[in-house]
């Protein structure tokens, strides 16, 4: 049964070590993606301001250019958002986990193993007598 546990452990702490790498990606994603809106803001900063017709070309092929970056920015963010979101609901589930394998460690290591944990267990019964 030990042995079960500390196995069980060390799955966990693997995921765990996994989506802290994920968080750590998450992030420097988020910062990537505000320098890339700040060098948007710069392009739209740097667009002519003649009304030459060659620069009017110019300025709608810039500003398509930057329609899309925008565009694809806030797909980029959508993702990481869902990432972050999944990210912080998997690894809340993980630390659960790691609890609930602690406690059952505990429970053996005592000589009392009592009923299994988990998100399938049943809740602790109230004995009679008690309030």
């Amino acid at each position: 049964m030990n042995r079960a546990i500390a196995d069980e452990l060390k799955e966990c702490a693997t995921k765990l070590n996994k989506a802290r790498e994920v968080a750590v990606f998450i992030e420097l994603w988020a910062l990537y993606m505000q320098r890339l809106m700040g060098d948007i803001r710069t392009s739209v900063a740097a667009l002519p301001k003649s009304e030459d017709i060659d620069v009017l070309f110019r300025r709608n092929y810039h500003q398509k250019r930057i329609r899309k970056c925008i565009s694809e920015c806030f797909d980029a963010v959508d993702l990481a958002e869902s990432a972050a979101a999944f990210l912080k609901k998997s690894t809340a589930n993980l630390q659960s986990n790691i609890q609930t394998t602690l406690r059952q460690a505990e429970g053996v290591k005592s000589g009392n193993e009592g009923p299994p944990a988990g998100p399938h267990a049943s809740p602790p019964q109230e004995k009679e007598g008690q309030e």
